[in-house]
């Protein structure tokens, strides 16, 4: 089987390095969620500052959710911080801790609740 310079076997994840607390902490990301991504131009660094900002949700089944809404953006510059650049966007973590999938949401689902 043969594959392009560009992609990984089945079964190899992607690992993200998030910058923030705890520092360099590693992010295992599915093929899904890396497909998704590319698809979607949701870069590592937007994926970064929804995880640092963003807030959390329960979103069923055991997974958490990070969105960045516009609320959250307004009031990060007012305090001289800019990331608009995620806005809307909203990383999806599986129960075991693996992203499953990113995407552009301007509103969360009613059935997700606040964590």
């Amino acid at each position: 089987m043969s594959h392009s310079p560009h992609s990984r076997p089945r079964g190899i994840p992607t690992v993200l390095m998030y910058s923030g607390d705890p520092p360099s902490m590693p992010l295992v990301v599915t093929r899904h969620a890396s497909k998704r991504m590319q698809q979607r131009a949701i870069s590592p660094s937007a994926i970064d500052l929804v995880l640092r900002h963003g807030r959390e949700y329960h979103a069923g089944d055991g997974a958490v959710a990070y969105h960045l809404g516009r609320r959250v953006v307004k009031g990060a510059r007012s305090e001289g911080l800019r990331i608009e650049v995620a806005e809307h966007i909203c990383v999806v973590f599986s129960a075991d801790g693996a992203i499953m999938t990113v995407q552009h949401m301007r509103q969360i689902p009613r059935s997700w609740r606040a964590a």
